[in-house]
């Protein structure tokens, strides 16, 4: 061993307990994945294993533990604080055995912080950091299936718990029916509901055995800003989180104007407006210059003003290509391909047609894509091609002259053969612009930002446009962040992303990418869960949006 402190495989050790008793174990395997290793042992009398880590082992030529080191440890009980966390946790399966072992990549019985962290597909990973904390009540630095058990339990009786105290009948409410039961709970009319007054409306009204505790575990579920008061954003916002709550627009009734509308980042207060107006259900809605046209007449003076207004140009939608997969089972949607590539589909989102025409002509033909056509198409060599000197305007001219054109181009990168050529794969990009939604959507996207587009996030695997062919990574929070739209009921919220065509191949470097064109597979570089849905796109001109995806969220960016 080149460090004493590293056990072997093998090695036969005292185990320090929780209780401080102490047992003979044997170290069955060494995990390097983390450092410092943490080890699984296995216990001579019961013959079970678990994952530790070094300082409860100790090794048997060293002799027994000092005894004043043996102590008991206190394990902490489960905060109440964390169940808001928990909840994200445990809706994403019912069965925690299952989610447990899709979380713990490498099978060992133990999940680390970077398991955790990646299972969220975060660089940001503050919140997964802090809900390995709230889970591991032991302190071990590893989540064991008890404790992953115990907590996953917790966040589902809690939400259950939530449904029955909003609709113990389990019926869906209406937004009446929600606004009275909130006045109802809020004795003193304050617009907060209290600890206290949430006591004594599940002890006097529900006949619940324990309201002081149920209390707080309602009130940590509902409280979001944790300020000890439940608002009414907040106790709206936490019913329309429950299934049992017709929180979901109908996406087949979305159109183009109702895009136009989350676009525009529209925030309308509704309670002092002559004719109630829903965003998402006005027709002939558009917004030219900044003034809406069409659809019932609007707030225009005070806090209820229209904010954050632009222009978007309905020119530059093709509803003929609109589409709705909001029904669409991800588990159940078959194999597809684009470009060679496989293409995951977005189920759950509403989809957008852009104007692509503009691409289809030569000009906007990339310079490695033209001169690949030239070769394939007009059956010329390099050779014969203009030289690497050479500007876009005199390999175009050339392409011309050697009888290629637009017509040829056309949208074959836009094709659904799956194994063309010159098709391109699909790939989403999500921005939480609103003001730069609009520009992306007229001009294309921009590496390093540019126009009206700005750089929302680190270019952390090198210079270029970030994508991903996984649609959920690009609706992360980080990137494609809520869009809060005011209704008549009160806040709805909604996320955009861009579907995107991207040119490959595939290269496993940026260098390779940028050189030689095509994109930048992260995960071919760095082969860990996250990396493999992260693409870099150095030539602005190989990434192509051609739709618009829209879905609504929870104000987290959770889908409903």
């Amino acid at each position: 061993m080149t460090d004493a402190s590293v056990l072997n495989v093998g090695t036969q050790c005292f185990y320090r307990k929780r209780d401080g008793t102490v047992a003979t174990v044997v170290v069955l395997k060494v995990h390097h994945d983390e450092q410092p290793p943490y080890y699984t042992i296995g216990i001579d009398a019961t013959e079970c294993e678990k994952q530790t880590e070094r300082e409860k082992l100790r090794p048997c030529s060293q002799g027994p533990w000092p005894e004043e080191q043996v102590t008991p440890e206190v394990t902490r009980q489960l905060s109440v604080k964390s169940v808001a966390a928990l909840d994200k946790l445990a809706r994403r399966s019912p069965d925690a055995h299952a989610l447990f072992r899709q979380i713990d990549k490498n099978g060992d019985g133990a999940i680390t912080v970077r398991e955790l962290c990646e299972f969220f597909v975060s660089t940001d990973d503050a919140f997964a950091r802090r809900l390995f904390k709230a889970i591991d009540t032991d302190d071990d630095g590893l989540i064991d299936i008890d404790e992953f058990r115990l907590a996953h339990k917790t966040a589902t009786d809690t939400r259950e718990s939530v449904k029955t105290f909003f609709s113990p009948e389990r019926r869906a409410l209406e937004p009446q029916e929600i606004d009275a039961l909130f006045a109802k709970i809020d004795l003193d009319r304050d617009g907060c509901i209290t600890k206290r007054e949430l006591t004594q409306y599940l002890r006097d009204t529900l006949r619940c055995p324990d309201p002081d505790g149920l209390a707080e575990r309602l009130r940590s579920f509902i409280d979001r800003d944790d300020d000890k008061l439940i608002d009414k954003k907040e106790f709206l916002s936490a019913y329309r989180g429950l299934d049992i709550a017709p929180i979901r627009d109908s996406p087949s009734d979305w159109t183009t104007d109702s895009l136009v509308a989350v676009m525009s980042g529209m925030k309308i207060s509704m309670a002092s407006s002559a004719q109630p107006v829903d965003l998402l259900c006005t027709p002939r809605l558009a917004l030219r210059g900044s003034e809406p046209v069409g659809g019932p007449p609007l707030p225009t003076s005070g806090h209820n003003r229209l904010a954050g207004c632009f222009a978007v140009d309905p020119g530059l939608f093709r509803p003929e290509y609109d589409y709705d997969f909001t029904d669409l089972d991800p588990n159940d949607d078959g194999e597809h391909w684009r470009g060679g590539m496989r293409y995951f589909r977005p189920c759950g989102w509403k989809r957008f047609g852009l104007d692509v025409s503009a691409f289809s002509t030569l000009e906007k033909c990339p310079t490695a894509a033209l001169k690949a056509m030239l070769v394939d198409e007009q059956h010329l060599n390099e050779a014969q091609l203009p030289g690497p000197g050479s500007d876009k305007r005199e390999l175009v001219a050339f392409a011309r002259r050697a009888g290629l054109t637009d017509a040829q181009h056309g949208a074959r990168w836009l094709g659904c053969e799956g194994d063309d050529p010159q098709e391109w794969c699909v790939a989403y990009h999500g921005t939480g612009s609103i003001q730069a939604t609009g520009g992306i959507a007229a001009d294309g996207l921009r590496v390093g930002g540019g126009g009206s587009v700005d750089v929302a996030n680190g270019a952390a695997f090198g210079d270029g446009i970030y994508c991903s062919p996984n649609v959920n990574t690009a609706a992360h929070s980080m990137y494609a962040q809520p869009i809060e739209i005011q209704g008549e009921h009160g806040p709805k919220y909604y996320q955009i992303i861009f579907q995107c065509r991207v040119r490959g191949p595939a290269r496993a470097t940026h260098a390779e990418a940028k050189r030689d064109g095509g994109f930048f597979h992260v995960g071919l570089q760095e082969p860990t869960s996250y990396a493999k849905d992260y693409w870099v796109v150095p030539n602005e001109s190989f990434v192509r949006p051609y739709a618009i995806l829209m879905r609504q969220c929870d104000e987290d960016g959770d889908a409903l």
